[in-house]
């Protein structure tokens, strides 16, 4: 699933193993970047440290 963090994940620190994440989706994160992730912890999504991004349906012009 796609996942963004927000500005609020830049007030978490590196401890706790860069909150579960390996290292570059950490720093990915924290620069606000959108990222694939398997599986997101439970603490950002409660916490509103990340987003999850829903897959939006692209719109044809055939069918206008």
């Amino acid at each position: 699933m796609k996942v963004k963090g927000l500005k609020k994940f830049k007030e978490l620190g590196i401890d706790n193993c860069y909150q579960r994440l390996n290292t570059e989706d950490y720093f990915a994160l924290r620069r606000g970047e959108t990222i694939e992730l398997e599986k997101v912890p439970q603490h950002l999504i409660d916490g509103e440290y990340v987003e999850i991004i829903k897959n939006k349906e692209k719109k044809s012009i055939e069918n206008l």
